[in-house]
């Protein structure tokens, strides 16, 4: 019970829980039945994958948390009416990815990232971002996002590198509108890019 306490407090954990919460309601707009096939592939490549990968390298046994979060987010991103096998093929080259791309026993890349480039170019899916709850009430999910990256950012100490990230990009979008073409920055400032 202490170890479940102290792993919900730690950045991953804030993470999980608010990927679960985000899936949770997400997924009651999209249709459970719809979300839940791409989830429960996503995690669960990642998850085995990662163990499998971290036994044959020699390593000791670790619970798969940063593997879990890679396959919450890879679903999160695809969409819900990609097939199974995309889902989990996404989540399969991020692991791999996290494995073998790597300097001084970090991984190089971000892992989710690098399995939806890879599986965009390779296998052509929709993505829709469904996980960034762009089919509920867009004022609510904007306090909803605001409040949980808040949260993220401050467990993980970068809260002020997030705050100065986003007003030195919204800063740039909106100089570049004002100079430039509009069209060209508008999408910015929308969907799912806003929140």
């Amino acid at each position: 019970m202490i170890r479940a306490r102290r792993w919900s407090r730690s950045p991953k954990g804030v993470l999980t829980l608010v990927l679960l919460a985000f899936i949770l309601i997400a997924g009651r707009v999209e249709g459970a039945r719809m979300v839940a096939p791409g989830v429960v592939a996503g995690a669960a490549t990642a998850v085995i994958l990662d163990s499998a990968l971290r036994r044959l390298r020699g390593r000791r046994w670790a619970s798969p948390t940063g593997a879990l979060l890679t396959g919450l987010l890879v679903a999160m991103v695809l969409s819900p009416r990609e097939p199974t096998a995309v889902v989990a093929g996404a989540a399969a080259v991020a692991i791999l990815g996290k494995h073998l791309l790597r300097i001084q026993g970090g991984h190089v890349l971000n892992p989710a990232a690098l399995g939806l480039v890879v599986v965009y170019y390779s296998a052509d899916p929709g993505e829709n971002w469904w996980g960034a709850l762009t089919s509920i009430e867009p004022v609510a999910a904007t306090l909803l996002l605001l409040a949980c990256g808040a949260l993220v950012a401050d467990r993980v100490h970068r809260l002020p590198l997030a705050l100065s990230f986003l007003g030195t990009f919204f800063a740039l979008c909106t100089a570049a509108a004002l100079v430039g073409d509009r069209a060209t920055t508008a999408d910015v400032f929308v969907a799912p890019d806003l929140y």
